[in-house]
C-alpha cells in the first residue's frame, strides 16, 4: 500500500475552508489509500476540536456556555471512514456547508416591545427557515459536492430536515420574518425551530441522504 502524505490541515482551518476543500482535506481520490489517509486528518481535526472544546467549558463563567464551532464536515468524514460519497449524505454535511457559508444558527435577543431597553431573553435563529435565497444557496453547494463525488443530488424535504427547518405554511413563515419587530416577540419566537439535531447525535444514528 502506498503511504500517502497528510497535508498540515488543522480544526482552526477547516472552519474557513470552502466546502469542497473541508471535505477532501487536501486528499484527492476515493482510494482505499485516500479514504485512510482523509480519515486520519479528520480525526485529527475532531479531537483538536474535542480539546478547545473542553477548555473552553473548563475556563468559562458558570453563566456564559461557550460557544465552539463544530468541524461537522470533519465529523462526518470520521463516521464513514474518510469515504467522501458516504460522508457527503450524512446530514452533518449539511450543517457544515451551512455553517461554511454563513448561515451558522445564532443566538439572538428577544424584546418584548421595540422600546425596550433589556431583552426578556435569547432564541436561537435559523436563518434559513425565513430565507429562501440562503437555504438556495446552500442547496447549491451540497449538490456540487455530491456531484463531485457522484452522488445524486438531495431534495428539498432532506434538505430542509438535515439544516433543521420544519416545513411551514407560508403565514408562518411570513410571521417569523417580521416577530423580531412586532410587539409580543417572545411568545411568538417559541414557533421557531431552536433544535440543533447534531449535537447529540453518535455514529449510526444519522440517515443518509
Amino acid at each position: 500500500m502506498t503511504e500517502i502524505a497528510q497535508p498540515a490541515v488543522n480544526y482552526p482551518d477547516v472552519l474557513h475552508m470552502p466546502p469542497r476543500d473541508a471535505l477532501q482535506l487536501g486528499i484527492e481520490g476515493h482510494s482505499q489509500e485516500a479514504n485512510q489517509t482523509r480519515l486520519a486528518i479528520a480525526e485529527r481535526i475532531v479531537d483538536q476540536a474535542n480539546k478547545t472544546s473542553d477548555r473552553a467549558y473548563e475556563s468559562a463563567h458558570w453563566m456564559n456556555e461557550p460557544d465552539v464551532p463544530e468541524p461537522r464536515i470533519a465529523r462526518a468524514l470520521v463516521a464513514h471512514d474518510g469515504d467522501m460519497a458516504e460522508a457527503v449524505r450524512d446530514p452533518r454535511v449539511v450543517e457544515g456547508v451551512r455553517d461554511q457559508l454563513g448561515y451558522r444558527p445564532q443566538w439572538e435577543d428577544v424584546y418584548d416591545y421595540e422600546d425596550d431597553m433589556i431583552p426578556s431573553g435569547q432564541h436561537l435563529f435559523n436563518q434559513l427557515e425565513v430565507d429562501d435565497h440562503a437555504l438556495g444557496e446552500v442547496r447549491t453547494a451540497i449538490n456540487e459536492l455530491r456531484a463531485d463525488v457522484g452522488v445524486e443530488p438531495i431534495d428539498e424535504q432532506h434538505l430542509l430536515a438535515a439544516a433543521g427547518v420544519e416545513p411551514r405554511s407560508s403565514l408562518e413563515v411570513a410571521e417569523a420574518r417580521a416577530v423580531s419587530h412586532e410587539e409580543g416577540a417572545a411568545a411568538e419566537r417559541q414557533n421557531i425551530v431552536t433544535a440543533d439535531p447534531t449535537i447529540a447525535r453518535r455514529r449510526g444514528d444519522a440517515p443518509s441522504f
